[in-house]
């Protein structure tokens, strides 16, 4: 049975996805529940559906319109269906999984991150083929929804990725997660930072905690934390004075201190007067694409080598692949680039410059394992960057990416 059009019927099909509780730790009863939500979505707009469990419990599902020419590489637009935990007594709704609707606005875990968006790649489908019958696509359309995006596609892209599955889609161009923009204009992105999760440990004199103790491993882990510090202050004193030209959080190095640790672990047993042998530092280092990593390594290498007994490590997390991260192509020969660049020019929606991804997403997957063109691109703007917060979804928003119909009047299809 075709679908209702209607902006009720729209919105409600977004609410039943919300309400698909897709959360980790164990999101696997909100998957079974989304897998039945696009299989009924598949069948009413006559799009082949598939359900493939790399991993038991985290299916990765791909919906199909097929081209006149299906010999073709393929356009893939994906979404993740996960979502992070919440933090109940923040939110101002009892319930983030009902998706309620207050002074025209959706409430719900995964409104922007990104259920938004998968819906729109559909809706925007459904009222494609009920107003031109007769038009086929020349290259084959997947909309590809991917469990685990959140703790690092391991069971979802990167599994799919890695299948003899993703030969057969044969993808010319991926779209994939981008954010919203508070302004005017959309942002879209080409490549992400490089993620370095690095464990400094420090070494050094232990003795009662009634001296001055020289070279005590605490005070040289001070050292390096200044210096990490200073260097964060630096980038984002950086960062204020450039984001007015157009740089944005993603052409900047951030570091943040995510882990401290010296002396007895359990509190209960702590030694106040003994002073420890060890102490160790964890740190969140995003690092964009077009920074050397060698010369921040000789940077870390440096700040490190201050006091005898210091030293430093990317934890295994991160030797993944994720320090290789490549980026798309957004030169003037780039073809994918101007095909996407001519679409948006067309519709009258006008764009931020270019950048990197200030997270990690899939699309870092997608250009590292198959070398296929990715941008992150969440069509949301004069929209509030919510990812991960207490999390809204204007619902005019939604209609205008679906329907075309801006309250300025600008048709942005």
């Amino acid at each position: 049975m075709p679908l209702d059009l209607s902006k009720e019927s729209s919105i409600l099909r977004f609410q039943s996805y919300l309400k698909c509780k897709t959360v980790h730790p164990d999101p696997s009863s909100g998957y079974a529940d989304a897998t039945l939500l696009f299989k009924e979505y598949a069948e009413s707009l006559s799009l082949s559906f598939e359900s493939h469990e790399f991993f038991p419990g985290h299916p990765t599902l791909i919906l199909s319109w097929p081209g006149s020419d299906p010999s073709l590489p393929s356009i893939v637009l994906s979404g993740h269906m996960d979502v992070v935990p919440v933090e109940i007594e923040k939110w101002v709704v009892s319930e983030p999984w009902a998706a309620s609707i207050i002074d025209g606005r959706i409430y719900g875990r995964g409104t922007q991150d990104m259920k938004s968006v998968s819906i729109q790649y559909l809706e925007a489908i459904a009222r494609l083929k009920q107003s031109s019958p007769s038009f086929i696509p020349l290259r084959t359309i997947h909309v590809l929804l991917v469990p685990d995006e959140e703790v690092g596609g391991q069971r979802g892209m990167k599994a799919l990725l890695a299948s003899e599955r993703i030969r057969s889609l044969n993808p010319a161009l991926v779209l994939d997660e981008g954010l919203a923009s508070p302004s005017e204009k959309y942002s879209v992105f080409y490549g992400e930072r490089k993620i370095w999760w690095v464990k400094v440990t420090a070494t050094g004199s232990a003795g009662h905690g009634s001296r001055f103790i020289d070279g005590t491993a605490v005070c040289k882990l001070a050292k390096v934390l200044d210096k990490m510090l200073e260097y964060r202050e630096e980038q984002k004193a950086e960062l204020d004075v450039q984001c007015k030209c157009g740089k944005q959080l993603g052409d900047f190095t951030s570091i943040n201190c995510t882990m401290l640790h010296a002396g007895v672990s359990d509190p209960a047993k702590a030694q106040y007067n003994v002073i420890p042998t060890e102490a160790i530092a964890g740190f969140d280092i995003r690092i964009p694409a077009t920074v050397d990593l060698s010369s921040f390594k000789d940077r870390l290498d440096q700040w490190c080598s201050i006091d005898e007994g210091v030293s430093w490590e990317p934890l295994p997390f991160c030797r993944d692949g994720l320090l290789q991260n490549p980026v798309s192509d957004i030169s003037d020969d780039s073809k994918w680039w101007a095909i996407f660049n001519k679409g948006l020019e067309a519709a009258g929606a006008a764009l931020h410059e270019p950048s990197i991804f200030p997270a990690a997403s899939d699309a870092r997957w997608v250009r590292l394992m198959i070398n296929c063109p990715c941008f992150g691109f969440s069509p949301m703007r004069r929209t509030p960057i919510l990812l991960h917060d207490v999390c809204i979804f204007w619902i005019e928003y939604l209609m205008i990416m679906v329907t075309g119909d801006d309250d300025n009047g600008d048709d942005l299809r």
